[in-house]
């Protein structure tokens, strides 16, 4: 959902196209007030605000991870604001699959290591000349299971 921040008449025509070219629902607010009680009650991915009719200095502060993009509708027509909102929305898509991608990456080594250990502690109480038969057998059993999950992990 997008909100479109702006007292100027060109707002509805900009919000129109903006619900068409993104396929999202626009909402409009006329003031940073309006905007703030309305981003109190709905998640929004997008906050326009126009520079030309509205303080944006004291801002909207919407809840995260929302993405605000200033244009001014005064003298951006309404496609490029289209284009703006759709290029934020990638940027921020990008950046989205980029933090998971790197997150995935430091739970696999942080879960390679952990099994590494296991692996090794495993072993050497699988070649303890003392260790009951009974207890070898399943040793074993962990360390096939750890290997496996290891080498599942890449």
């Amino acid at each position: 959902m997008i909100l479109l921040v702006s007292a100027s008449s060109a707002a509805e025509r900009v919000a129109h196209l903006l619900q068409q070219r993104l396929e999202d629902t626009v909402q409009t607010a006329t003031s940073i007030k309006q905007a703030r009680s309305l981003a109190r009650v709905q998640p929004f991915a997008v906050v326009v605000l126009d520079e030309s009719s509205v303080d944006v200095e004291s801002g909207v502060e919407p809840a995260e991870p929302a993405i605000v993009v200033s244009a001014n509708l005064a003298i951006h027509d309404a496609e490029r604001v289209a284009r703006e909102v759709k290029r934020a929305l990638q940027r921020a898509q990008r950046e989205r699959s980029a933090a998971g991608e790197l997150a995935a990456r430091e739970l696999r080594a942080h879960l390679k290591e952990e099994l590494t250990n296991v692996l090794l502690a495993a072993e050497l109480a699988a070649n303890d000349p003392d260790l009951p038969s009974a207890a070898e057998d399943k040793i074993n059993q962990v360390l096939e299971a750890v290997k496996r999950l290891r080498q599942r992990l890449g």
